[in-house]
């Protein structure tokens, strides 16, 4: 098993990750952020002392304390409050991924009203679903948009209805304080104590295979199952001071027999969390394991697929430590570099430096202001693009071009066209860029208009692209699908960029982010139903004031959660748009990842598979 383990100075009350490169840990009244393949620490936030919970998103962190929730955005160092209360305090709380929004129990400060609160930072409720519970609900897990499963101090579980204030039914029998976690898994709620766990039908509460673990096992955690097993569940000996895995099918015909065992902490963990098929984390409180390769498959493929997770990590993390100490240096050359370019841009030359240096091959487009060409390194033999410049003595066309090339050579992100040379030879300035495979307009005039899968990758690569643009105050402007280009990966898979950068501006200007937004929702609706959203004859600038105008009829036959995206980037109000952070926190977009992780899953290990074959003959 591929294992990472970190220690710490104080004792640790809560763990989650936050996408899957960070972590975070809670201590009493700080927070630390610890990168997952090294455990370097890359922040600290101070918290209240009755901070409770941390759940992370893909780069925020929802904290939750008894009397209310902040969200937490690690990239920008920024806290803010989303749901606070007075006279009542949380007793429970999740991360709801069908609907990407929070979900916590309150209790009133006299224990007699119990609410069920949705935390949504695009629409906050202060007030909730008013709900019947036994005794202070303590565990909470979503089962479906409407139905969600708690469990209670009192020793009861109950489906709880969003739209009913009495439980759809309850379940008592179990030991007081005894439900360590809940799980819906496949129209089952699956319910984890330390020597027991009992799987009930979530649709009329009846318990059903309870599995009781021997005395010297304690249950940590469940995982997924597969066609073999309806759950995997890790567990811990606190004789030999080891961890397992094991189906539960396999454990109740011979519990000495596991799928996988190692060590690792020195006492029983009491907290788990896990992150789709690829991370497991537990805490004894003093110090937190990583566990790399949470797939369900063969013990011998297992092990393989741990050991070379394993040799990855431990590369990366002797790298980090030889590039952190060249970080400094490489950052100099970097200024210098941009330095020698800036001053280059205007040096008059009797003759052609980039011929010399690059071979152009064929045209590719015309671009908003020069030519794009296909060219050769003569140094390297790899292609690249090149926007051709004329150095043009118009005001407003030189300070276009000028403005290109400086935000060409900030942007560093893998959903934005990067920028690898400049070249100034005095009648014109060369911008040498990665070479794309493809353009979104191409697809688009071939096919009309292009399946759900699809345009979930295009918006999700778009909306990375603008929230990078975003965190550097700058707006877009010209969002399109001539400027969205593309590679092909591996499994002919899409990887969608930002490019022609040239009408990009400063957010202090008179250009809203929520401009990038509108277009980033035309060319979601051009991609679902192959024409534009709104009529274009009118030309009447009085026409376009009236906000009926700008009604779009939303496309039928689409799911739900894509729809309510669309209509959320197409609003007439610059205000009332969805952000290209929310676009990637909302369901649908969620809903697709998830897909793709599973499928990536799937992958390796049918890759595995069949080179074991072809040794094995």
């Amino acid at each position: 098993m591929a294992v990472n383990k970190f220690s710490f100075d104080a004792t640790i009350l809560d763990i989650a990750f936050v996408g899957k490169s960070q972590m975070a840990v809670l201590f009493d009244e700080r927070i630390n952020i610890v990168k997952t393949d090294t455990g370097l620490h890359t922040g600290s936030y101070d918290c209240d002392s009755l901070t409770m919970n941390v759940h992370g998103l893909e780069k925020e962190l929802f904290v939750v304390c008894k009397k209310g929730v902040d969200c937490l955005d690690i990239d920008n160092s920024t806290k803010t409050n989303v749901f606070s209360f007075k006279d009542s305090l949380i007793t429970a709380s999740v991360h709801d991924e069908i609907d990407n929004q929070m979900l916590v129990v309150t209790q009133s400060d006299d224990c007699i009203d119990t609410r069920l609160c949705t935390v949504d930072q695009r629409v906050p409720r202060r007030e909730g679903n008013e709900m019947t519970a036994e005794g202070t609900i303590t565990k909470i897990n979503p089962f479906s948009s409407f139905q969600i499963a708690v469990g209670s101090s009192s020793g009861s579980v109950q489906m709880l209805d969003k739209r009913m204030k009495n439980p759809v039914w309850t379940l008592s029998g179990f030991k007081e304080a005894a439900v360590q976690n809940l799980y819906c898994n496949l129209g089952e709620i699956i319910v984890q104590e330390h020597h027991k766990i009992t799987q009930i039908n979530a649709s009329t509460g009846v318990p059903q295979h309870p599995l009781t673990l021997s005395n010297e096992h304690k249950c940590v955690g469940l995982l997924f199952g597969d066609f073999r097993e309806p759950y995997h569940f890790l567990f811990s000996s606190a004789k030999n001071c080891y961890f397992g895995i094991v189906g539960r099918n396999k454990y109740e015909v011979d519990s000495t027999k596991y799928f996988h065992r190692w060590h690792a902490h020195q006492r029983h963990p009491h907290i788990f969390t896990k992150l789709g098929r690829q991370l497991i984390a537990t805490s004894d409180g003093s110090s937190v394991v990583l566990q790399y390769g949470n797939i369900c498959v063969e013990k011998k493929e297992f092990k393989e697929t741990s050991e070379k997770l394993r040799h990855q990590y431990k590369s990366a993390k002797g790298q980090e430590q030889k590039n952190k100490l060249l970080k400094k240096e490489i950052e100099d050359i970097k200024r210098h570099e941009r330095e020698l370019v800036k001053k280059e841009y205007d040096a008059p030359s009797n003759y052609s430096i980039f011929t010399d240096a690059y071979e152009v091959i064929k045209n590719i487009d015309k671009g908003t202001f020069g030519i794009v060409k296909e060219a050769k390194s003569k140094k390297t033999g790899r292609s690249y693009a090149v926007k051709i410049l004329k150095n043009s003595k118009a005001n407003d066309e030189k300070f276009l071009v000028e403005r290109e090339l400086s935000h060409h050579w900030s942007f560093s992100h893998k959903n934005v066209v990067s920028c690898v040379d400049v070249i100034s030879d005095g009648t014109c300035k060369y911008i040498i860029m990665e070479l794309m495979m493809g353009i979104l307009y191409d697809l688009l005039k071939e096919k009309g208009c292009i399946d759900e899968e699809e345009t979930a990758r295009v918006m999700k690569d778009i909306s990375k692209g603008l929230q990078y643009l975003a965190g550097k105050k700058l707006v877009h402007r010209d969002i399109k699908p001539k400027n969205l280009l593309y590679h092909v990966k591996s499994g002919n898979k899409k990887q969608y960029k930002l490019g022609d950068m040239g009408l990009v501006t400063d957010r202090i200007q008179k250009h809203s982010f929520a401009t990038d937004i509108w277009a980033a929702g035309v060319v979601m609706f051009q991609m679902t139903t192959g024409k534009l959203p709104l009529n274009h004859q009118h030309k009447d600038w009085k026409y376009w004031q009236n906000e009926k105008s700008w009604k779009v009829t939303m496309p039928k036959n689409n799911p739900h959660d894509m729809i309510d995206v669309m209509k959320g980037l197409l609003k007439f109000d610059e205000k009332d748009r969805l952000t290209a952070q929310q676009v990637l926190h909302s369901g649908w977009i969620l809903r697709w990842i998830l897909r793709w992780d599973e499928e990536k899953t799937h992958r390796r290990v049918s890759e595995i598979r069949m080179r074991e074959g072809r040794l094995n003959h």
